[in-house]
């Protein structure tokens, strides 16, 4: 900051300004960090954060195709795009 020629008191808000956002993220900014990371490391991250609810949705998905094909299905499940 010290090149940019800024005035001392825009240097001390900039600073407490990081003080305050490092002590409220302990440090890191996970989001950010993530962002930052190539895609398929993201996708598996995020697969791995969700993985209950991924196996949760396989689960009914499997009982929506067993009762269907015992004929039991009194449901019908009608998937349309931007519904």
């Amino acid at each position: 900051m010290k090149k940019r020629h800024l005035p001392i008191g825009f240097r001390q808000r900039v600073r407490n300004y990081e003080r305050q956002r490092w002590a409220a993220m302990r440090g890191v900014d996970e989001c950010e960090m993530v962002q930052n990371l190539p895609e398929g490391l993201r996708r598996d991250i995020k697969y791995h954060l969700c993985l209950d609810l991924v196996r949760q949705v396989r689960l009914i998905v499997m009982i929506y195709y067993r009762l269907k094909k015992k004929g039991r299905l009194i449901i019908t499940m009608k998937l349309v795009n931007g519904d």
